[in-house]
């Protein structure tokens, strides 16, 4: 078994942290405007992932506090994801963190290739993945791929450094 081979984040469709910034979006002093909230929040995603957000769900009632946070779950792409919201202000001034990394295959596998190919001794390599064009992966979390040349082909395991899609890729 070879040494995983790390490649930073590039690899996901945007940044893992976003600022969504509600000024004056809550009703009352001590509460945030959800409605609005909810609509920012995903159109920061969207915008960020270049990818479909639905089924976003936030808490209804959210006491306008900086520092608090709270949980909103969704689906990217069609995949299960939570983000951890934090209030930067009072004011609705929000950070949006994703807990798990939205990996966009049609960047990994190129990626996978020109990372193990001078390891591989091999110029023409294709990476199989399997057919899903999106993958929500925890930190830790990892999933398989081949890489073949019409020669030889390898078993790669990519492993999810963090929710930012740094990732490491270890050939068997």
């Amino acid at each position: 078994m070879n040494a995983p081979i790390t490649r930073l984040a590039g690899l996901i469709a945007g940044a893992a942290v976003l600022a969504v910034l509600l000024a004056g979006c809550h009703r009352q002093p001590d509460r945030l405007d959800m409605t609005r909230a909810v609509r920012q929040i995903g159109t920061s995603l969207q915008k960020t992932y270049h990818l479909p957000v639905t089924d976003l769900r936030c808490p209804t009632k959210v006491d306008a506090r900086k520092g608090a946070t709270f949980p909103c779950t969704l689906a990217i792409a069609g995949h299960p994801l939570t983000v951890t919201i934090t209030q930067r202000t009072g004011q609705g001034d929000l950070r949006v963190t994703p807990t798990s990394a939205v990996l966009v295959m049609a960047e990994v596998r190129p990626d996978m290739v020109k990372t193990l190919a001078a390891q591989l001794h091999r110029t023409k390599l294709r990476a199989d993945c399997g057919g899903q064009k999106v993958r929500v992966v925890a930190p830790r979390g990892s999933f398989e791929c081949v890489l073949a040349d019409g020669i030889a082909r390898h078993k790669v395991t990519v492993r999810v450094t963090d929710a930012t899609g740094t990732l490491t890729y270890t050939l068997h």
